[in-house]
């Protein structure tokens, strides 16, 4: 993936995830996004994440999705916080299972 903030600025955005609200799709794609787009996965939140990609658990415990909800909700945040000056990062308007960095638009 080439640097993803320069890419962002260049053409106005860039979508990470499209079509699939599953934790595990999201998980592998937002933490892909930060450690190859941004250089900017903790080691602590990799480790979490390669455990949950890794691990057969079957069908997800009432547990398992609070975890997993907690991993995404840190990826959510450092993706939001590594956009660049201008760009969040977030559900399109319009399309909740679409994520990626959008422009600010002015006045908001």
């Amino acid at each position: 993936m080439k640097n993803l903030r320069d890419e962002i600025t260049e053409t106005g955005g860039a979508v990470i995830s499209c079509d699939t609200l599953d934790p595990l799709d999201l998980i592998n794609k937002f933490a892909g996004a930060l450690k190859y787009g941004f250089d900017a996965l903790p080691e602590e939140l990799e480790a979490e994440v390669i455990d949950w990609l890794e691990d057969d658990f079957g069908e997800p415990t009432d547990d398992d999705r609070e975890q997993m909800g907690w991993i995404l909700d840190e990826l959510f945040d450092l993706l939001n916080d590594n956009a660049p000056e201008g760009y969040y990062f977030g559900a399109q308007e319009g399309d909740g299972a679409c994520f990626g960095f959008w422009s600010i638009e002015e006045g908001e």
